[in-house]
């Protein structure tokens, strides 16, 4: 007996399947059987192999065995993930907690645990900054357990209570009588008596502002008082809101109250000095002129001519520079807003004091305006902001603005709105073309080529339509002054792309196709397009002669049996329309021209002739006609949206 026999015995043996009568290493029992001695569990498939008569013991066995511990694995993974979610540990690889140290540190942050050195390089490795931020909290909450007595608490989580408290401590706020309370509670004495320590020095710091600011007759010594609040306001020169002047007048505050009053303009006035940078002056009372000087300076208006004289007699050369700097940002707000117009005596100042900057600035700003606005008949001070402009003399401006108006209506009038160009109105390619589209001029290659690489040449548009009604005049023209008939054939194919079919076919409606010079190929040329006119028409059968008519002009050519093939599909007879199909390709057609021709049958049918046409199709070859269905759906949803927009 093999090695591996042997092993499959002991194994059936050891979980009692010693009567299963397969005992060659082969068998899938022995498999099944070591993958159980290894402790790994058993995916759905494996144990259904189990179910066998001989084996439903042992399949019970596992059963029990897996359940309990599906439920713990479950319990463990929530766990996780729960931790995971509280501790901010978000990463762009999927973590599995059974092959990651990850799960013991968010463990050990759960219960204040300090990281090791290790760990955090772990966590940096992979990226998880903000639980090593909740690390460095933990350690911080330790120091401060360590630095205010409280290393005697056991716990360290930053949910603990003591965590605020000690950063309270930390930044010598005060506590409030719950936190107080807490800390007796736990019996943190030490900590309770820096605490007070620190009360004791506030008190200390409240009796000497007391004296200071002449509030010694309020009873109050605790620092929980609104007046060492009020009185701290006063050492730090912050002004007193209106509500903490009420609380001094209500507690007869008086002598406190008339420092206060004194003290906010002298307070105002060294803060306006500070800004403007005029503290070489000495002046320091509020009835002073230049006190008034630096007020009006704050509330942005423009100084009086005596106020900058005053100014420079003091050699405040820095106020004054200021002041120059203040108007020229407030002339600047102005122009971007454009509620009103820079007046000539602004535009002279600007001038004068080296800031042409703010004036060119108005006038692009106001050409912008003008520019965004270019589609209202009427927006706010366009009139004026014209005149303003054409007043400096910028009527390179007013004529680029009339050029945009002038390409915004035609884009509007072509339906391409939506497109959109950097280039200036004068440098556009498409605002050329479509003034030429407009004056009925024919559009070069190189113009008709941007169209298409644009997607702006799109089959029913109005620049398609347009091009196509000035190509058919061209060669109508043409016609009639060559006397060249092919044209008459270009002619008619561009009024049938331009949706004028009745146009195309006056072109051949009293032609003597017998004294048509250029040979049997332009007859079926002329003959075709007349079928194809007809066809626009919904005129099958004038359409079917006319193709028949070409095909025997010119059996070689595709055209004929392309159009014949389009007309059965579109009469309802497919397998017809495929033999001429197949004939036009033989002759030179691509076999895309026969999708695009059922596209178009598809496109002008019935709903319950193109579910006709399509089932035909992918009866006949559904790997090759897989496109059918979608494009029915699509044509729906269009006709649908088209349905809405009229309503």
């Amino acid at each position: 007996m093999s090695p591996r026999e042997q092993h499959f015995v002991a194994l059936k043996s050891k979980y009692q399947v010693s009567d299963y009568p397969d005992s060659s290493p082969t068998s899938p029992l022995y498999f099944l059987l070591r993958k159980i001695d290894l402790g790994l569990e058993l995916i759905e498939l494996e144990l259904d192999w189990l179910k066998q008569p001989e084996l439903q013991q042992l399949h019970r066995q596992l059963l029990d065995l897996q359940a309990p511990r599906q439920t713990a694995i479950t319990e463990l993974t929530t766990e996780f993930a729960n931790l995971k979610s509280k501790y901010d540990a978000q990463s762009s690889s999927v973590i599995s907690w059974e092959k990651t140290p990850f799960y013991l540190m968010l463990y050990k942050l759960d219960s204040g645990t300090q990281l090791t050195d290790s760990e955090l390089k772990w966590l940096r490795d992979n990226r998880f900054f903000q639980t090593i931020a909740f690390s460095q909290k933990i350690r911080y909450f330790a120091r401060l357990k360590a630095k205010y007595k409280a290393t005697q608490h056991p716990n360290s989580s930053l949910s603990s209570h003591l965590y605020p408290i000690l950063k309270a401590l930390e930044t010598n706020k005060r506590l409030n009588e719950t936190e107080v309370n807490w800390l007796k509670c736990h019996k943190l004495v030490d900590t309770l008596a820096i605490f007070q320590q620190q009360e004791s020095v506030l008190e200390a710091q409240f009796a000497k502002l007391k004296a200071k600011y002449q509030a010694t007759q309020h009873p109050e010594s605790s620092v929980s008082s609104p007046l060492y609040q009020i009185l701290q306001n006063f050492e730090a020169d912050k002004p007193l809101s209106e509500s903490e002047l009420n609380w001094l007048t209500e507690h007869q505050l008086t002598e406190t109250f008339g420092l206060a009053q004194e003290i906010k303009p002298k307070r105002h006035f060294a803060e306006l000095k500070r800004q403007y940078q005029a503290t070489q002056s000495e002046e320091s009372s509020p009835k002073s002129h230049l006190y008034k000087v630096l007020k009006r300076l704050d509330s942005d208006n423009v100084l009086t001519e005596s106020d900058i004289n005053f100014l420079k007699k003091r050699k405040l050369t820095e106020t004054m520079a200021i002041a120059v700097k203040k108007y020229a940002a407030s002339l600047k707000s102005k122009a971007a807003s454009a509620s009103t117009l820079l007046s000539k005596a602004e535009i002279d100042w600007l001038k004068q004091n080296g800031h042409e900057n703010i004036f060119t600035f108005a006038i692009d700003n106001y050409a912008t305006i003008l520019a965004s606005n270019i589609e209202s008949e009427n927006p706010s001070n366009r009139a004026d902001m014209l005149a303003w402009l054409k007043l400096m003399g910028r009527k390179d401006i007013i004529t680029f603005l009339q050029e945009l108006k002038h390409f915004v209506s035609l884009k509007s009038q072509y339906d391409v709105s939506w497109y959109q160009e950097k280039s200036p109105p004068r440098s556009s390619q498409l605002y050329a073309i479509l003034k030429k589209l407009d004056n009925e001029k024919r559009l070069k290659p190189e113009e008709f080529a941007w169209l298409e690489g644009e997607k702006l040449f799109k089959r029913e548009s109005k620049i398609f339509i347009t091009y196509h009604e000035i190509e058919a005049t061209f060669y109508e023209q043409e016609s009639e002054r060559t006397g060249n008939q092919w044209n008459l054939a270009n002619a008619s194919s561009h009024w049938r792309s331009a949706e004028q079919p009745e146009s195309a076919l006056k072109l051949t409606d009293n032609l003597n196709f017998g004294k048509v010079k250029g040979g049997n190929r332009l007859k079926s040329a002329l003959s075709n397009t007349r079928g194809g006119a007809f066809r626009d028409l919904g005129e099958f059968d004038n359409a079917e002669r006319c193709a028949l008519k070409a095909m025997k002009y010119c059996p070689e050519s595709h055209y004929p049996y392309t159009l014949l093939g389009a007309l059965c599909y579109a009469t309802g007879r497919y397998g017809l329309g495929d033999e001429y199909f197949d004939k036009a390709v033989k002759r030179g057609a691509s076999p895309r021209d026969k999708d695009a021709e059922i596209k178009r049958v598809i496109k002008n049918a019935s709903k319950e002739e193109r579910n006709k046409i399509m089932t035909y199709l992918l009866n006949k070859d559904a790997a090759q006609y897989h496109w059918v269905k979608k494009y029915i759906l699509d044509l729906e949803k269009r006709d649908l949206e088209k349905k809405k927009s009229k309503t």
